[in-house]
């Protein structure tokens, strides 16, 4: 049949759907909605369709809606009952009709918005055609420029050069239809002028050099109304692909106006929402996970918003704040339950210039909703600013990203309609993209160790402050901490060497290796590797790839070539966030922010330079580029967030053609690809008031592919529940030890490292890893496939073997399913037939 055939398809017909239990045959579903006498006055259309989906578009308006087969289920781009909303007016309202909303700032670094219904559907500003799997919709958002391009006001600076460029004859005519206001100095188009003049008018102007951007720069001046102004064009493409719906914006194709700057777009703001009745929640990614229950009465808290891979470094000029870097989203998806239903949605395109955006219902309109807001131009003040209080610069990336901004939906039904399926099904999604391609099975408990060598320190000589090296564990030492693990049967270990080379942990440069002569006294780095080859357990030597702490001559790097500049070419120094004082800690070392097109450049060199010296580095912890991602707006070494995230990637991939094992730290779902361990896995999120409750989303997804911990145990605020929830997500045992005293760090850099002497926790760790191990054994090598709160304070965690962990955070004895789990504990359930 043909794909553009018209239902009569009202919105009562649309919800039958929902209720049929076996999948529809499109002809018949075709002929039963026009054989219905139906109510509503508009046709929809069936544009699209494969064996699991069905997409009809309102012509009126552009929504859509898209039909499960199997299960009946509609998810629709705008709320169906929105014509009832009692709490939207005005704009809110509006943005109910809307398939996205943009803003733009105009000449004056003012902001405003605009959005896809009323500026540019209910104008008739739309094409519509249909592609292969879908249809294209080309939105023309904006008042467009109606009769003649000639100046409805103008001032009498501006009129005057255009008149100078016209002949007498012109000049005359133009002079006639403008009448001068000489109190406000500016020429007004007399009322009534006649069409044929205007026209005449229009061809003076142009010749005179006159354009739509001096057309909108004086109906802006002039505060002209209805007279065209901001006009942008954006193509969205909907398309079905198998049992998914995708959504995508072609960046490359997105036509800017000239004065007016278009910075963000939300799309599909509206999608699959639920409404005041429904129940269930969204789910963010914030840190391990999030959930925001639907309706939750929380009106007066701040809507969710945050940037996917977290804060771009560059963009905050001379600042970090470590509050979104730790707990910031790591993975680029967002969904939402209700009732029986649910969808994840996944961004797989331009996710770097995304944020995940999520709010309930009761405050502009009467729904909760998740959604993806892209940054199509990045922008900030000029770093002049902040020292005048200005506040008027408003800078821009030189050029938007070119490639598309792409959302795939997952349309989830029964039991997959959960936080667990909305994991599994992206799990499933990065296997099939073969990012997750090694399943794990270990048949023990890992326990990482990292181990702190030098530091860089302030010391004195008869006086003199002078920067040195403080050793806090040597080669010599790490041998015998590892050799005491390894007597006391730990032997599924993994050990993690910071501060090796260039001046500690805070290194320079890593163009060029010097290991620290400071730690190799009586045991040589060459020799400590051989060393762990013999015993078998990988080591992986940190290096920090991302940042450089301090400039050195002949370092290789040149911080004015190779750092990363702010919008308006200043370079960019950070420093830490002091959460306590919530002030930059202007104590700290600062760093610069390599721009990430040179890893390439300083990898080859990195790796050469170890080969020159005969070391083995076949296994590597990358601090922190697989956890940030920065652009560089600088006007010679540009390179936009995309890029440098493909630059990151293109590197982590170099290491692991050498045969390189990777470790990453708080990881960004584009390093899964590359990563055998994560350390410091987010545990918690961010705790933001509107959220509800912290979900190992992150762990479920990684759970069987990749190995991974917490923060140190040692370092832990709350050791007990740091360590029940090492328990709860599946994660490894991860200590942080010195063997010298822990005094040495004290008004350091590092004296957050108050508790990591080895001696201190030696004895406490190999008694912990023995009980946990031995009591998880039936799960060992098994995969989570369900996680849910029981009650309040207490987690079943089901693996693929049928074995049950129970985990209790509560200061009470629980008997859940007949297993008591006791206060502060955990239990195992296995199945009846004492399988594993």
């Amino acid at each position: 049949m043909n794909l553009l055939k018209k239902v009569g398809l009202s919105l009562g017909i649309l919800l039958f759907f929902q209720y049929m239990t076996l999948s529809i045959n499109t002809e018949a579903a075709v002929e039963w909605a026009e054989s219905i006498e139906y109510v509503e006055s508009y046709e929809k259309e069936l544009v699209a369709e494969n064996s699991e989906l069905m997409m009809f578009v309102n012509m009126a308006t552009y929504e859509l809606a898209i039909i499960v087969k199997e299960t009946g289920d509609i998810w629709f781009s705008n709320p169906p009952d929105k014509d009832a909303d009692s709490i939207a007016v005005g704009i809110s309202r509006e943005q109910l009709y809307s398939q996205f909303s943009l803003t733009y700032f105009n000449r004056n670094a003012q902001e405003q918005t605009m959005n896809s219904y009323s500026d540019s559907v209910e104008k008739g500003q739309v094409e519509m055609e249909v592609i292969e799997d879908g249809m294209r919709v080309n939105y023309t958002v904006g008042e467009e420029v109606s009769g003649y391009l000639i100046p409805q006001i103008i001032s009498q600076a501006r009129m005057e050069p255009f008149i100078s460029e016209m002949s007498a004859e012109e000049a005359a005519v133009i002079q006639d239809i403008y009448s001068l206001n000489e109190e406000e100095e500016i020429f007004v188009l007399r009322s009534g002028t006649a069409v044929f003049i205007q026209e005449d008018a229009e061809s003076y102007f142009k010749n005179a050099g006159y354009s739509i951007e001096d057309y909108y720069q004086d109906n802006e001046e002039n505060e002209v109304e209805g007279a065209g102004g901001a006009v942008f064009t954006i193509p969205v493409e909907y398309r079905l692909e198998n049992e998914h719906f995708l959504v995508t914006i072609p960046v490359d194709e997105v036509i800017n106006s000239e004065l007016y700057t278009l910075t963000d777009i939300r799309l599909l703001e509206y999608f699959g929402t639920a409404n005041l009745e429904d129940e269930g929640y969204l789910f963010v990614p914030d840190g391990s996970g999030a959930l925001i229950n639907l309706n939750n009465e929380k009106t007066s808290s701040t809507a969710y918003v945050s940037n996917v891979y977290g804060m771009d470094e560059t963009r905050t000029y001379d600042q970090v704040t470590n509050r979104d870097k730790k707990y910031s989203a790591k993975l680029p998806v967002f969904g939402l339950k209700k009732e029986g239903s649910a969808f994840l949605a996944i961004i797989e395109d331009g996710e770097t210039y995304a944020s995940v955006f999520a709010d309930i219902a009761g405050k502009t309109d009467s729904y909760n909703k998740a959604f993806a807001q892209f940054s199509y131009l990045p922008y900030g003040r000029s770093s002049l600013d902040n020292m005048t209080g200005s506040g008027i610069l408003q800078l821009y990336q030189s050029d938007p990203y070119q490639g598309n901004f792409q959302v795939r939906y997952g349309l989830l039904s029964g039991e997959e309609a959960t936080y667990s399926g909305m994991a599994q099904f992206y799990q499933d999604y990065l296997v099939d993209k073969g990012v997750l391609s090694n399943p794990v099975k270990e048949d023990s408990l890992p326990f990482y160790l990292g181990v702190i060598g030098g530091v860089h320190v302030t010391k004195s000589f008869l006086g003199i402050p002078y920067q040195g090296i403080e050793p806090l564990t040597s080669f010599s030492q790490m041998k015998d901490l590892i050799d005491g693990l390894l007597a006391e049967n730990i032997e599924h270990l993994k050990v993690k060497l910071e501060g090796w080379f260039n001046g500690g942990v805070h290194h320079y440069s890593p163009n060029k290796i010097q290991v620290l002569k400071e730690m190799d006294s009586e045991l040589s780095l060459i020799e400590l590797q051989e060393y762990m080859n013999q015993i078998n357990t990988p080591i992986y030597y940190d290096v920090d790839f991302g940042y450089v702490y301090d400039e050195k001559s002949f370092d290789g790097f040149s911080s004015n070539r190779q750092a990363t500049r702010y919008f308006d070419n200043q370079l960019v120094s950070l420093q830490d966030y002091n959460l306590a004082t919530r002030r930059i800690d202007s104590s700290t070392s600062s760093r610069f922010i390599l721009n990430s097109s040179h890893l390439n450049e300083v990898t080859t060199n990195f790796l050469d330079s170890a080969r020159n010296q005969d070391l083995n580095l076949d296994g590597l912890s990358l601090r922190t580029i697989t956890s940030t991602v920065s652009s560089d707006f600088s006007r010679r070494n540009f390179i936009d967030r995309q890029s440098s995230k493909d630059s990151i990637e293109d590197a982590m991939k170099r290491l692991e053609s050498e045969d390189i094992q990777l470790m990453g730290v708080n990881s960004n779902a584009y390093a899964f690809d590359y990563v055998l361990d994560i350390l410091e896995t987010p545990m918690n999120s961010n705790q933001f008031a509107i959220l509800d409750e912290d979900i190992p989303f992150y762990q479920l997804v990684i759970n069987g592919y990749i190995s991974y911990s917490g923060d140190p145990l040692n370092l832990s605020d709350n050791y007990e529940n740091e360590l029940l929830k090492t328990i709860e997500t599946g994660a490894g045992l991860y200590y942080q030890w010195i063997y010298e005293s822990d005094s040495l760090l004290k008004e350091t850099d590092f004296d957050h490292l108050y508790s990591v002497n080895a001696h201190n926790w030696f004895e406490e760790a190999i008694t912990l890893y023995h009980e946990i191990n031995q009591r998880l054994q039936a799960i060992h090598g098994q995969k989570i496939v369900e996680h849910q709160k029981v009650i309040e304070q207490v987690y079943k965690v089901t693996y693929d073997n049928g074995v049950n962990v129970y985990v209790n955070y509560s200061n009470e004895e629980v008997i859940i399913e007949q297993v008591v789990i006791s206060a502060k504990d955990f239990a195992v359930e296995e199945r009846d037939d004492g399988s594993n």
